[in-house]
């Protein structure tokens, strides 16, 4: 086979993987998308806070004990919320 020096007859096709800019660019945009699929979560939970919070009373209650914990980190990020926009 060929050593690490020598090219072979298959180099000009081959890649030699992507250039700094574009890792740069990529990790900017999987940044940016990962920032925006934490905000729509963010939102579902303030626009449906109530619904969610009966839904994890009645499943922790009659399902398993766990999903009373999402009434409880529900709460607790509307009491962040609220607190972060009073200062």
């Amino acid at each position: 086979m060929f050593s690490a020096t020598q090219r072979g007859p298959l180099a000009p096709f081959m890649q030699h993987g992507p250039s700094e800019r574009e890792m740069q660019e990529y990790y900017r945009r999987s940044r940016e998308a990962l920032m925006h699929g934490a905000s729509d979560i963010e939102h579902f939970l303030e626009e449906n806070a109530g619904a969610v919070c009966i839904a994890g009373v009645v499943l922790g209650t009659f399902v398993d004990p766990r999903f009373l914990l999402l009434p409880l980190v529900l709460g607790g990020l509307r009491l962040w919320r609220s607190l972060q926009s009073q200062s």
